[in-house]
């Protein structure tokens, strides 16, 4: 999701890698040129974090970058589950995916549609993760771009997952705690 501020765009998940990042990145600006001025994480999940590249170039993240940079913000434990599921649990997660999600069946009307949660994530694709500069334990509020925000911890499909409330438009981003589609049992 890109939430558009006063002056600048937050950003919340990064998506599945830099390729698919620089797609959605584009179809915004097509509509804005403002800056990005945060990225929050929802949690460590590859397609939720592995995208930040293209959102914040190199050099770019707070407190390095032109204007303060693009600040990265996450819960506290997010750079450890993001480490987990890509260097420890991976394999098991790969196995369990293509299971679960179909991967293996042909694509075409006699095969796989989608996964019920999205489309495939792509395997070996380029990832992009920045680790976040700024976490907070159980909740944290802020203001990004004149845009009031609540960051709420709420483990559910994941730890480390958060959701992201904008109090005056009374819009909560849920990440994966809420989604319309069979759970995901792979974790299981």
């Amino acid at each position: 999701a890109a939430i558009l501020g006063e002056d600048g765009l937050i950003v919340v998940d990064t998506m599945e890698d830099i390729a698919a990042a620089a797609a959605a990145r584009d179809a915004i600006r097509a509509h804005t040129d403002l800056p990005v001025r945060a990225v929050i994480y929802t949690h460590g999940h590859p397609d939720h974090v592995w995208g930040a590249r293209a959102w914040v170039p190199e050099g770019a993240e707070a407190p390095h970058g032109p204007d303060g940079g693009i600040e990265i913000i996450a819960h506290e434990t997010v750079e450890y589950y993001v480490n987990e599921f890509a260097n420890v649990l991976s394999p098991r997660y790969a196995l369990g995916g293509m299971h679960m999600y179909g991967a293996l069946l042909p694509d075409g009307p006699e095969g796989w549609v989608v996964n019920g949660i999205g489309p495939r994530l792509r395997v070996g694709a380029e990832r992009g993760y920045v680790a976040p500069a700024r976490t907070f334990t159980d909740e944290l509020e802020l203001t990004i771009a004149g845009v009031p925000i609540q960051l709420l911890f709420t483990p559910g499909e994941s730890p480390d997952e958060i959701l992201v409330w904008l109090p005056e438009d009374r819009i909560a981003l849920t990440a994966d705690t809420v989604y319309r589609s069979y759970p995901n049992i792979y974790t299981i």
